[in-house]
C-alpha cells in the first residue's frame, strides 16, 4: 500500500485553500488542479509500505509530544519536477511544532528501517501540476497573498489508492495532539 503521513484541513479551511485554486485558474490555460478532497500538507512520504510494517509507523505516531499548534499558510510559490514540469503549491509559513513532528518522525521510522523522503521538508499545499499561465508567474506571485490560519490537531496515517481509476485517500490512523 501507499502511505504518507499528513496534515488534513477542516472544510472551512479547504473552502480557503480553494480559492487559491481558483484564483490560479484565472491566470491559466490548463494545467492538474487539486481536488479539494485531497488537500493536505504532506509531512513524509513512506510510499509502497508492505501491510506488516503498518504497527511500526503507528507506534512513531503514537510517540509525538507536540500539542495542538497552528500553521498559516500565505504565499503561492513553484518548483520544478523535472520533465513532470512544475508544481505550484500554498507554501506554509516556518512552524517550529510542524517541523519537530517532521523530524522526529523521519528518525523513528528511519531506525525501523524506514526510508522516508522529505529530507528538505518544505510544507506546503499542492495546488497544481503541469500549470500553463496566461502571464508571467512573478505576476501570479506578487498579486497571490493569503491568510489562511489553521489550527493542527492530529497527524494522519493517509493511504492512496486508485480505485475505479481514481487516485482516492483514506485514513489509516489518526494520531491527536
Amino acid at each position: 500500500m501507499r502511505l504518507f503521513i499528513a496534515v488534513m484541513f477542516d472544510e472551512e479551511t479547504k473552502d480557503k485553500i480553494s480559492q487559491a485554486i481558483t484564483d490560479i485558474r484565472a491566470y491559466s490555460s490548463a494545467g492538474d488542479f487539486t481536488p479539494r478532497q485531497k488537500l493536505h500538507i504532506t509531512v513524509l512520504f513512506l510510499g509502497e509500505t508492505n501491510e506488516d510494517k503498518l504497527q511500526a509507523i503507528i507506534n512513531a505516531l503514537d510517540g509525538i509530544k507536540e500539542k495542538p499548534f497552528h500553521i498559516k499558510l500565505s504565499a503561492i510559490g513553484n518548483f520544478c519536477m523535472g520533465n513532470k514540469g512544475e508544481l505550484y503549491y500554498l507554501a506554509a509559513e516556518e512552524s517550529r511544532a510542524l517541523k519537530a513532528i517532521h523530524n522526529y518522525l523521519r528518525k523513528k521510522l528511519c531506525e525501523k528501517g524506514f526510508s522516508p523522503g522529505n529530507k528538505n521538508f518544505k510544507p506546503h499545499v499542492t495546488l497544481c501540476r503541469r500549470l500553463v499561465l496566461n502571464e508571467p508567474m512573478k505576476t501570479l506571485l506578487m498579486k497571490s497573498r493569503y491568510d489562511i490560519t489553521y489550527k493542527v490537531t492530529s497527524i494522519n496515517l493517509m493511504k492512496s489508492e486508485r480505485i475505479n481509476g481514481c487516485v482516492q485517500y483514506c485514513c489509516v490512523y489518526s494520531k491527536k495532539l
